[in-house]
């Protein structure tokens, strides 16, 4: 799964975005990715989104060592990985889920390529945290347990700077070419381009 909260200042606007694979659950949900893109909410005052259909929130429980994480919304679940960006037809399924993030280990970000100064002036910044995620993943009908590793980025800046973070720290990537894409790829509009997440 992977999950973005965002909030894109210069354009009064925040976003939320999630891409999950039930692969341990095909039997149950099928092969098909379920996802999520709401470009257009109220910047929030903490990291609590609601709107029609969707509510998510990040809490930071400890700083620099848990985070927990909430969702109640519907999805689309989809079979085709440009959909959302053509009719955005789909499956529309509940997806929630409880979940915590123990960190293990905090790594700061090298620069992007575009350099160490955001394109406005304002120092920008990257921060990955690793470690593990625990809680219980819902989907329609189903309840599944969730563990493994994981990762947090937490990336600051202008426009430029975050979508080039983000594409050169993860297979969780801001892009501009849609052509491109693959089977094993989902793409996700943003108010600052496609988010393109790796769902194997």
């Amino acid at each position: 799964m992977a999950a973005q909260f965002a909030c894109f200042g210069s354009l009064s606007v925040a976003g939320f975005h999630v891409a999950v694979q039930a692969r341990t659950a095909a039997d149950r949900c099928g092969d098909d990715p379920f996802v999520i893109a709401v470009g257009d909410l109220d910047i929030p005052a903490r990291w609590e989104f609601r709107t029609s259909g969707l509510w998510a929130e990040q809490v930071c429980e400890q700083p620099d060592v848990h985070w927990s994480y909430g969702l109640e919304a519907f999805a689309l679940q989809i079979d085709e990985p440009d959909e959302l960006l053509r009719r955005g037809y789909g499956l529309r399924t509940p997806l929630g889920w409880e979940l915590d993030f123990e960190v293990e280990s905090i790594r700061p970000g090298r620069p992007p390529a575009n350099g160490p100064e955001s394109a406005d002036g304002e120092p920008p910044g990257v921060v990955e945290q690793v470690g593990v995620l625990e809680g219980l993943m819902l989907v329609g009908s189903d309840e599944f347990p969730v563990a493994g590793p994981a990762r947090r980025i937490h990336v600051w800046g202008d426009r430029r700077f975050v979508t080039d973070a983000l594409d050169d720290r993860s297979d969780i990537a801001a892009a501009g070419n849609v052509g491109a894409a693959q089977l094993h790829h989902v793409l996700l509009p943003t108010p600052i381009g496609v988010w393109t997440v790796d769902v194997p």
